[in-house]
């Protein structure tokens, strides 16, 4: 049996979907550093689902300024 959910991201336009994307990617980062496992998962989890729709939605990034805001911004 499948389980049904509400598409969260759906509606966001892709610009607005990348910059969600990368906050998440921030908010994981910060929260990999605290310890807490829980809280953790859950953000690893929406973030698994950005990707899913920035896959669905076949967006391409700017692997260049991803790259650089990545390893700059730490």
């Amino acid at each position: 049996m499948s389980e049904i959910g509400y598409k969260l991201y759906k509606n966001l336009e892709d610009d607005v979907l990348l910059k969600e994307a990368y906050s998440k990617m921030e908010k994981l980062r910060f929260l990999s550093s605290l310890n807490n496992e829980e809280m953790y998962w859950e953000e690893a989890n929406e973030f698994n689902e950005l990707i899913i729709e920035i896959k669905r939605r076949n967006i391409t990034i700017n692997k260049e300024m991803w790259i650089k805001k990545i390893i700059i911004d730490i």
